[in-house]
């Protein structure tokens, strides 16, 4: 990071730069090296100075776009996902009309009756919990199945359906499901240093976490770096209703057995979405 600065007769001057690119994680600063020298170069200083600072890089995040059209020949038609809060179909009441009411929500009897336009509003259903659980064993996809979650919670809190979050790891760490950004950011705080776990340690956890009763009651959202045989074995051990979205790169392409992976996973009525760059479709 090079500036150009003019200090004059003043004993402090503060810099700012950026770190582009960053990568996720805890980073921890030890040391400052700082160099300074004149315009033509004739002068060069070097000082270090020691410092104790920590930075932390969250993962890369946003709004999930529930539908995509096909973009090739590995994915389907749009897919949607459950962060919609239903609405009931009774009015519980109306209101004045306000700049960018849906027009299909006039009440045209009242509007008439009172003279200016009226708006129908209606009370929202009970919203679903839903639970993510983080598939984290070693995959090459593991970066983009953290921002997936990640990006997943982020949509499903924003839109009011209340959200938990388990990790598949070694390390087992459950958010209970909760609503806020507060507790969307203690997620993401785990979710800044999450790491992968080997198979010894993971394996056999999703199984033991969706006999859960208060997990199976939930909606389930399974999200993973890679279709595998045990996760397929896993997920149909327990008879719940859940999906599991594949979190790929921008330009990665499924690999022959993840899409016959896929297949059996329809076969056995369990939904596989792909997310990449928070956009979800269909697998198969």
């Amino acid at each position: 990071a090079k500036q150009l600065v003019f200090p004059w007769f003043q004993k402090k001057l503060t810099l700012q730069y950026e770190l582009p690119q960053a990568p996720r994680g805890e980073h921890h600063f030890h040391t400052i090296r700082v160099r300074t020298g004149d315009v033509l170069g004739l002068l060069d200083k070097t000082a270090s100075f020691s410092v104790t600072d920590t930075v932390l890089v969250f993962p890369a995040y946003g709004s999930v776009h529930d539908k995509q059209q096909a973009v090739s020949g590995e994915e389907g038609a749009g897919a949607g996902t459950p962060f919609q809060v239903h609405r009931s179909a009774i009015a519980a009441g109306v209101r004045n009309y306000q700049p960018g009411d849906r027009f299909s929500a006039l009440d045209w009897k009242t509007s008439a009756r009172r003279n200016e336009l009226m708006t129908k509003e209606f009370d929202p259903l009970q919203s679903t919990d839903m639970i993510f659980l983080l598939d984290c064993r070693p995959s090459p996809s593991f970066e983009a199945a953290v921002s997936a979650s990640a990006s997943l919670l982020y949509t499903a809190l924003v839109k009011g359906s209340p959200a938990g979050f388990i990790s598949l790891g070694s390390d087992r760490t459950v958010f209970p499901v909760r609503e806020g950004e507060e507790h969307f950011r203690n997620v993401l705080r785990y979710l800044a240093s999450a790491s992968e776990s080997e198979e010894a340690g993971a394996g056999g956890r999703l199984g033991k976490e969706l006999a859960v009763p208060r997990v199976r009651k939930a909606f389930i959202a399974v999200v993973t770096g890679s279709l595998t045989e045990d996760l397929l074995k896993q997920a149909e051990s327990v008879r719940t209703d859940m999906t599991v979205f594949l979190a790929k790169e921008t330009n990665a392409v499924l690999s022959e057995k993840e899409r016959n992976l896929a297949l059996i996973f329809a076969q056995k009525n369990i939904k596989v979405q792909m997310i990449r760059d928070k956009r979800v479709s269909h697998v198969v």
